[in-house]
């Protein structure tokens, strides 16, 4: 963990030089299109600010018992993984024909 004054002082460096990605890259990708690189497309603007990282939460409505269960009867043949905290893998290879 970072001590707060560093913190502080990181957060206070950020706000006097905000960094933004499209204005630092944007002359580059117009160069390379003057260049005749079609593959490097000209950035477009963004339509909202970007959202912070976060998933949707809630409750869990079925155990994993009930999970293999529920799977065991709609996908013969599955593969059941625990994953971290309360993920689950469950994988299904179709037989050759």
């Amino acid at each position: 963990m970072l001590p707060e004054q560093l913190v502080t002082r990181i957060n206070r460096f950020n706000a006097a030089h905000a960094w933004n990605h499209n204005n630092y890259y944007h002359p580059w990708v117009l160069r390379q299109r003057e260049h005749g690189d079609r593959s490097v497309s000209e950035p477009q603007p963004a339509a909202a600010p970007p959202l912070p990282m976060s998933a949707p939460i809630t409750p869990a409505n079925m155990t994993l018992a009930d999970i293999r269960d529920t799977a065991g009867r709609l996908i013969p043949g599955f593969r059941l993984r625990r994953g971290l905290f309360w993920r689950y893998l469950l994988t299904f290879t179709a037989p050759p024909r």
